[in-house]
């Protein structure tokens, strides 16, 4: 009897991890933020004319990544500008990488949202 009494504690057990990872999903949708093409090309515009100093980064970088530390002493606020095109950017962050590209940084987590050529 007591084995069937223990045994019946393992479905509670297991729905603990599925809401654990759905809450994760979830907020992880939140912050995603869609920007169309044109978007994307008004963006690199106007941080191309901000003329910010490029960072060199020794690590590989792609979207879902955490910036290094290294880097995140110089990420800067997006300027007002792209904020109006994307207002889901709001308080977001960004460096420019030594070859040109733009890296968009989620303020909270320091994830890489975006990295534009």
């Amino acid at each position: 009897m007591s084995d069937a009494g223990h045994h019946s504690e393992w479905p509670n057990t297991t729905s603990i991890p599925d809401s654990i990872s759905y809450s994760i999903s979830t907020s992880a949708a939140l912050t995603k933020v869609d920007v169309t093409v044109e978007q994307k090309t008004e963006i690199t515009q106007i941080i191309k004319e901000e003329k910010v100093d490029p960072v060199d980064v020794d690590v590989d970088l792609s979207v879902g990544v955490i910036v290094p530390q290294t880097v995140k002493v110089k990420l800067k606020q997006l300027p007002p500008r792209i904020v109006e095109i994307v207002p889901g950017y709001e308080g977001y962050l960004f460096f420019v990488l030594a070859d040109g590209r733009i890296v968009i940084v989620e303020p909270s987590t320091l994830k890489i949202v975006v990295i534009l050529a």
